[in-house]
């Protein structure tokens, strides 16, 4: 059994140590886990990330709509707490419909005014909110296939989720290996400037990708079943604005979970892992290892 974690340092001014504040545990009798967290400029508290089976917090229990028909597949969870981690709301996010498979916030972006932004990952369909509940939104069609895809959506500070929407490659084998054809889509984080523009980055597996009015093609696909990486601009409504990929994520996990960050200028930084040799725009890089 593995339970989510919350430790809370308090740190003054002038101090040579930190002081434990409090402790908080939150889950339930499977493996869950916390990825995101963020604090907006009032101080509340704000996490994300996954859960199997059902998951606990505070006096709201969230349960995983997937487990009957398909066992321990996950979904996501987006909760908010006060300065004393007292849990004021919880939302899952899922399939909700008892498919296969995953679906996991694997980057959250929270503003001063507490406006959060999850990103992740989703298989063939997507609903945020308690399912049936008003004011639950679903992935548009159009932008869901029948494999894995990436999500984008925004929870207003109350918990009310405002828009959310689906992108990425067509997952379309074309005689690559079955373990790298299931590899799929993932979007790893989210950040918003100071105008509200919304930065995302990821990678995407098969010919192309679609971001709405917007496609990108993977060459590394057809020559060496390869997934590629992108990143990508929206405006502060969810509308694509612009995406540009790079190459070198290859089949290997642990060189495809990069991470962004901007400036106050809205220049935009990305970390992350890459094997042999990496394109980003104009430039090459080779690896030594």
């Amino acid at each position: 059994m593995k339970k989510l974690l919350l430790i809370i340092f308090c740190a003054p001014i002038i101090a040579f140590s930190q002081t434990t504040d409090w402790v908080k545990s939150f889950g339930g009798t499977a493996s869950d886990k916390g990825i995101s967290i963020g604090v907006d400029s009032l101080g509340f508290i704000y996490c994300s990330g996954y859960f199997n089976n059902e998951a606990t917090f505070g006096n709201i229990t969230l349960t995983n709509s997937n487990l009957s028909t398909w066992g321990n597949n996950k979904e996501n969870f987006v909760f908010k707490m006060d300065s004393l981690g007292n849990v004021l709301w919880a939302i899952p996010g899922g399939n909700q419909s008892g498919s296969c498979c995953d679906d996991r916030a694997l980057g959250m972006h929270v503003t001063p005014g507490g406006d959060v932004f999850i990103t992740g990952t989703f298989w063939s369909s997507y609903k945020l909110g308690v399912n049936g509940a008003p004011g639950t939104l679903s992935v548009p069609g159009a932008q869901t296939n029948s494999h894995d895809n990436s999500l984008l959506a925004k929870i207003d500070t109350d918990g009310n989720p405002v828009w959310v929407i689906g992108f990425g490659g067509d997952n379309t084998s074309g005689g690559c290996p079955y373990p790298i054809y299931d590899a799929d889509d993932h979007s790893y984080d989210v950040k918003v400037d100071d105008d509200g523009f919304i930065y995302v980055t990821g990678f995407f597996s098969g010919y192309d990708a679609d971001f709405d009015n917007l496609s990108v093609s993977n060459p590394d696909w057809s020559n060496s079943c390869q997934p590629m990486g992108y990143i990508g601009k929206l405006d502060p409504n969810g509308n694509w604005l612009w995406v540009d990929e790079f190459s070198g994520i290859k089949d290997q996990r642990g060189s495809r979970d990069n991470r962004l960050a901007i400036d106050k200028f809205s220049n935009i930084y990305v970390v992350g892992g890459f094997q042999n040799t990496g394109n980003y725009g104009p430039y090459s890089i080779i690896s030594n290892g």
